[in-house]
């Protein structure tokens, strides 16, 4: 793959990416990164416009190795010290001094010492310092009767329990119960009889709710209260029935409703008579309560058109279609030279034909047309707002369409259900030797596609990638950074 232009990333960054390895150093510009993988060196250089250069690493310390002394004092305290090597070589350009190095670190501030802190033991001895963490008590004590309980704790800014408060747990006798129960059946009173430490259950469990003094009934709309003692009475009226019986169930019914209906069995003729429904009679409530006929006399036949004596025609050969100028009266048959039909080849022969009805179904295999054009949409006559196209069945599978889409004025092939892709017109053209290459391909969109690839050399046929700018609707420029000395081949494909 090649890029004859600049990539630009914008800033973003180049993930996993790997600088090119090679054995030995190719002809390079400045500027220009490799990846020596010879054993031994495996480093990377850079091109500084003469030659090539490996970038820096410390090679050697011209002094003994730095280092950090760390020394235990009195108290606890520990002095830091830093000792910097004098020289250091680095990638090959010569030495950088003690004073280069400590300009890197001169921002640095060191420890001088440590000292302990809250809840912190800091103790040790020479080379070796001890940080750990300090004991914090607080014990808690329970007591078996009553039994004592902690509720709460208490914690410092370090998360270390400081303190605690408690509580003292109430027993309660379990040998208090319910020992009789007494019920008044006249007042409908309920007494417990109880030790201990219950409450007093009488007044929330007297007769008021064991037996209630008064009811009420209601339709909806209307309510009437019972009073114990009072007799609820159910009467029966219009359609309704209600019946008690010796189980005490109470029985709401519907009562019959008579009325009267009529059939006839005579044949509906031409000229026979016989009764149907007039009318139904029915009472407020919707009720049927009577039916009401009437009696219907159909008319006798009296057409008087003359039929055409027909005769029964074996022959194969055409025949001429009859027609009749009239649909009532004496008909006088009409035969048509141009309107024919064959039993053998059943073939229909008409000069004109003009389907005015809205659907036109053919159940043939095959269609011959001597026409070269299909006009759809011959209909349309102003401005065009419907898309045009052939439909194919597929039996089981989602049918497929191809059409003209009126709306971005192109051909289109159905692909999914309701995805269609374009069936755009393309360009090609050769370019060479420039920089910046204008290429004409009066596709008249934007919305075109531009793909390059080698025409010619030792890349032949591989893609590349320039820089494209689109001009217009019928150009595009090609750039490179350096003008190409191969063919070219520029591929544009208009999409919409």
């Amino acid at each position: 793959m090649n890029f004859l232009t600049h990539i630009d990333l914008n800033k973003n960054q180049l993930q996993n990416a790997v600088i090119h390895p090679l054995g030995t150093a190719p002809s390079g510009v400045e500027g220009q990164i490799y990846y020596n993988s010879t054993p031994g060196d495996r480093k990377l250089y850079y091109h500084d416009g003469t030659s090539w250069t490996p970038i820096g690493d410390i090679t050697s310390i011209a002094t003994s190795t730095s280092q950090l002394v760390v020394t235990n004092g009195a108290s606890g305290n520990v002095s830091l010290s830093l000792e910097i090597a004098t020289a250091v070589e680095n990638g090959g350009t010569g030495l950088v001094t003690s004073g280069t190095v400590y300009s890197y670190i001169g921002g640095l501030s060191l420890v001088t010492s440590l000292i302990a802190g809250s809840g912190i033991d800091l103790s040790g001895s020479t080379g070796d310092i001890t940080i750990s963490h300090t004991d914090t008590s607080s014990a808690v004590s329970l007591t078996a009767t009553p039994r004592t309980y902690v509720t709460g704790l208490t914690f410092d800014t370090f998360g270390h329990v400081t303190g605690y408060t408690t509580g003292t747990e109430v027993v309660v006798d379990t040998d208090n119960y319910v020992d009789s129960v007494t019920f008044n059946t006249a007042t409908g009173d309920l007494t417990l009889g109880r030790t201990g430490i219950l409450p007093d259950l009488t007044a929330s469990l007297d007769g008021r709710y064991l037996q209630t003094s008064s009811w009420t009934i209601t339709d909806g709309v209307n309510s009437q209260s019972i009073d114990n003692g009072e007799t609820l009475t159910v009467s029966a009226t219009d359609e309704i029935e209600a019946t008690v019986s010796i189980t005490n169930t109470l029985t709401i019914g519907h009562a019959d409703v008579t009325r009267g209906d009529s059939s006839t069995s005579i044949s509906p003729a031409h000229g026979a008579t016989f009764n149907v429904i007039d009318s139904v009679t029915t009472n407020p409530r919707g009720h049927v309560t009577a039916v009401n006929l009437k009696s219907v006399t159909l008319p006798a036949d009296n057409n008087t058109d003359t039929l055409q004596s027909i005769a029964s025609d074996i022959s194969n050969a055409e025949r001429y279609i009859t027609t009749v100028a009239n649909d009532a009266g004496a008909q006088t048959g009409f035969s048509h030279p141009n309107l024919r039909y064959n039993p053998s080849t059943e073939t229909l022969i008409v000069d004109n034909l003009i389907v005015s009805g809205t659907t036109t179904t053919i159940n043939t295999e095959t269609i011959n047309l001597a026409d070269n054009i299909i006009t759809l949409n011959s209909n349309e006559a102003g401005a065009p707002t419907q898309n045009a196209g052939i439909e194919i069945e597929r039996g089981t599978s989602a049918n497929r369409t191809f059409r003209w889409n009126e709306t971005f004025d192109i051909w289109e092939v159905e692909v999914a259900d309701g995805v269609f892709n374009s069936i755009g017109t393309a360009s090609a053209t050769t370019v060479t030797g420039a920089t910046t290459i204008p290429v004409v391909h009066n596709l008249n969109s934007l919305d075109v596609i531009v793909q390059l690839y080698y025409a010619n050399g030792i890349y032949v046929g591989e893609t590349l990638y320039a820089e494209v700018k689109r001009v217009d609707v019928n150009t595009v420029n090609v750039s490179f950074t350096t003008a190409p000395t191969d063919n070219i081949r520029v591929l544009v494909y208009r999409i919409k």
